[in-house]
């Protein structure tokens, strides 16, 4: 079957499902449009062979309407070995109809924190976060800004530094390329914090129907020193309940495993209500996928697909 171009749909800029952020991540794969669900993924050719696969967008998969993902996948699954994907901890489709779909792997990969913007944030917040979001409110100025090129720049040389501080490397060190993508798109929503004239810290959202998603930080020392992040989050989170939005997703914490450090400790303070995000994988030709894992030891990883683990040769 021939490879469908990369088409001017329009999908209402909607967050992670929209053609515009697929476009932002082109650095990591082809983007192909699914048409029945509505979403995007990313082919990908396999180093070391002539084969293709596919992957949802980083970094989450999401769409308009799930119960035509599985008849897209099927369309195009001749032209892959595996498919790949961290669905949206939002979307409306059961761990039992992902499995369907899913045959070889789907499984809760991390929880992702949710705040409910319908309630008080008060009642959510802990006592600490809202101390130090009162603290760091009377030392910088926070305000929602439209996208422009100072920002961008200015985004652009914090998560660089935030990149050399935390080693960041793989699909979450974005290239300058993508982030000028990225603030091309309708509905990123960006909160800027000020010092001084400075700008400190900012925050990325990207928001879907009555959904928003926490998507980047970055800071400067001066920030971190100030505690921003409070203040930002605070100041994000009421605008958003403000302006009517349902639920906010603030992200899981690093890795796939459930961790106690201060990532989770700052995400856990905003809200106790959590939501899984599942790993869901397909092998849609399975004589490619066992010549490329042949001579892999599998039992050492759970990493999907295996012929892309950190020891994996990859390769027919």
């Amino acid at each position: 079957m021939a490879r469908q171009p990369l088409i001017a749909k329009s999908l209402d800029g909607e967050g992670y499902q929209s053609e515009e952020y697929a476009r932002s991540l082109m650095i990591l794969g082809r983007p192909l449009f699914l048409p029945r669900c509505e979403g995007w993924l990313l082919e990908k050719q396999i180093a070391g062979s002539e084969w293709m696969d596919a992957q949802g967008c980083y970094p989450l998969f999401s769409c308009r309407d799930w119960s035509g993902l599985g008849e897209d996948l099927a369309e195009y699954a001749t032209n892959w070995v595996s498919v790949t994907m961290v669905t949206d901890p939002l979307a409306e489709i059961s761990h039992l109809d992902l499995a369907l779909i899913f045959r070889d792997v789907c499984r809760p990969f991390k929880d992702h924190f949710v705040v409910d913007l319908k309630h008080d944030l008060k009642a959510q917040v802990s006592s600490h976060h809202r101390y130090y979001a009162r603290y760091s409110l009377k030392r910088s100025h926070i305000s929602r800004e439209n996208s422009s090129p100072e920002l961008l720049e200015k985004w652009c040389l914090l998560y660089r530094q935030l990149i050399a501080r935390h080693q960041i490397h793989g699909p979450s060190a974005f290239s300058t390329e993508s982030f000028e993508l990225l603030f091309k798109h309708p509905d990123l929503q960006i909160f800027v914090a000020r010092q001084d004239d400075e700008i400190t810290g900012m925050h990325l959202w990207l928001t879907k129907q009555n959904f928003v998603y926490h998507h980047l930080s970055a800071f400067s020392e001066t920030a971190y020193r100030q505690r921003v992040s409070y203040g930002l989050m605070w100041s994000a989170l009421t605008y958003f309940k403000e302006h009517g939005f349902s639920l906010a997703n603030l992200g899981g914490v690093a890795g796939n495993l459930a961790r106690n450090d201060g990532l989770a400790a700052f995400k856990s303070g905003w809200t106790k209500q959590t939501r899984p995000a599942y790993l869901c994988g397909l092998i849609t030709n399975r004589r490619r996928y066992e010549k490329l894992v042949s001579g892999l030891d599998r039992t050492e990883t759970t990493f999907f697909p295996a012929y892309r683990g950190n020891n994996a040769r990859e390769g027919p």
